[in-house]
């Protein structure tokens, strides 16, 4: 029943976004056209920018455009794109569950992003290699760089570092059967989103992760709160 009603409430998530999907679509098409007409200093970005779209609905594309940014990012010298290009990669791997694949890559990202001292995408990277690591069971792993996402986040005060890095600490949470921690962490995740007023797939995963957790414990007035917040 309960499995049932978390259909339902994730279909009302999509009818009410109605228009993301085509707005997606037509941004990809724009993007491609422009990857063929773009001079190559700006390529780079743009093969991230349509890694980052295709990664959920055709990872094995957005892998391709992601290596194309980082041969592209090699030969020009630019180290933030080629640690961008390896978490690009990396998010794509892993939603076609190449998850060791996945965390090499993220860990390429993360020593790209430390030794240039790009502190924001440093963070990025702990929240990623933490969200693989829960995916693989390696849950101390996925603690230890939590921990230091929102550690870096708060130093930052980059309320995206820290909604990632709080929904993945409410994840970890529930996994422990610690359930009002697991609340506790979703919730102020998905306060920072709300704040952002992200409508992306990460803007609302926090949303879907404590819903479904409500219904899991058979709260579903709580559930339909959560989902209608959205």
């Amino acid at each position: 029943m309960a499995k049932y009603l978390a259909i339902i409430l994730l279909a009302a998530i999509a009818f009410a976004r109605p228009a993301l999907g085509q707005q997606s679509m037509s941004a990809i098409d724009s993007l491609e056209r422009l990857a063929e007409t773009a001079p190559d200093t700006a390529l780079p970005k743009v093969y991230y920018e349509l890694s980052q779209m295709l990664r959920y609905t055709k990872p094995l594309k957005g892998i391709s455009c992601a290596i194309k940014q980082i041969d592209l990012a090699s030969m020009q010298g630019r180290p933030d794109y080629l640690a961008l290009g390896y978490c690009a990669l990396a998010a794509s791997e892993r939603n076609a569950d190449m998850l060791g694949q996945s965390l090499e890559h993220y860990n390429e990202a993360f020593s790209l992003a430390r030794q240039n001292n790009l502190v924001d995408l440093e963070a990025s990277c702990y929240n990623s290699i933490g969200r693989v690591a829960i995916d693989l069971g390696l849950i101390d792993s996925a603690e230890y760089c939590v921990d230091r996402a929102i550690e870096i986040g708060k130093a930052l005060r980059d309320s995206v570092v820290l909604a990632d890095a709080y929904m993945n600490s409410g994840i970890i949470w529930r996994g422990k059967g610690r359930i009002q921690k697991a609340i506790r962490y979703l919730s102020m995740s998905c306060r920072l989103r709300t704040m952002l007023n992200s409508l992306s797939v990460e803007g609302l995963a926090p949303f879907w992760h404590l819903s479904d957790l409500y219904l899991e414990n058979g709260e579903f007035s709580k559930a339909k709160e959560i989902i209608n917040s959205q």
